[in-house]
This record gives structure tokens, sequence and C-alpha cells, in this order.
């Protein structure tokens, strides 16, 4: 899967920066299905791939964790507050979850929301992903192939 924008390499990053910060169990949290396991994290800014306006900001957040196969549930990120800067909010949160394509299923990013605030100005981006769409090839290597001239 190949992922952009603001939502796309968020949980890639929360991993890389929270396995060299400081990942500890949190609580337990009840899930529609079962309990889940949520985890906090936090990441220095000299640590940090986290990149708002410019700048690696140090941040922390929750991984909440299905605890029978390891799947990530959902991903809290909220910037740690930077006084010389302008930018007062950079929070994201993305719940994932199972998606059929084609004949399996797969774990992606079903809701996102990310809240932004300077000054006196917020913004807000509230996505939900869907209609996802499954590319797939199929190639067959034949004997006995000769190139034409």
């Amino acid at each position: 899967m190949t992922t952009a924008g603001e939502f796309g390499p968020i949980l890639y990053v929360a991993q890389v920066d929270s396995a060299q910060g400081n990942l500890t169990w949190s609580h337990w949290e009840q899930g529609a299905a079962a309990p889940e396991a949520v985890y906090r994290y936090a990441v220095i800014a000299g640590k940090s791939h986290y990149n708002v306006d410019g700048q690696f900001r140090g941040y922390h957040g929750e991984i909440t964790v299905d605890p029978s196969n390891g799947t990530i549930l959902r991903l809290v990120l909220r910037a740690d507050p930077e006084p010389s800067l302008p930018l007062l909010r950079a929070d994201i949160v993305v719940e994932y979850g199972p998606v059929e394509l084609g004949d399996k299923t797969y774990i992606c990013p079903l809701k996102g929301v990310a809240l932004s605030a300077k000054s006196k100005r917020w913004w807000l981006n509230d996505v939900a992903f869907e209609q996802y769409h499954l590319y797939r090839a199929d190639a067959r290597v034949l004997p006995g192939f000769s190139e034409v001239p």
C-alpha cells in the first residue's frame, strides 16, 4: 500500500519514533468485541520524524492494539507545544479496521481527524476512508516464445 498526505505516513512515523522513545503500557479499554490494549508513548524533538511547519516536533500519544493478534486499531498523536512557534496544536487521530478487498481482509485506515491551531485560527480535517480498491495483476510466462524481428 502506498500512502501520502496528512494521514498517510503517520503510523510509520509513530512506530519508528516510539520504538526509540518510551513506549509503555497504559490501560485496557473495552472495544466493540473485546478488550483492547492501550500503550502510551512520548518522543522528544531530537528523535522525532513528525514534521510540523517544516520542523520536527516532539509529540506524545497512544497506540491501541488488539491483544489477540497485535493489530493496531487506533493511533493518537499530539504535538508538544513550542512556545516560540506560532502553531499551537498539531494533533492527529487515525482509526484502523478490517476492509475486505478481493478474497482477503486487510487492516486499513477507516477514519482520520487532524486538528491544527495557529493564533486564533483552527483547522479541522475530518476524513472517512472509503471505497478502497484492490489493484492486482496476473502474469504468465509461456515457454517457447521467440522474439519476432
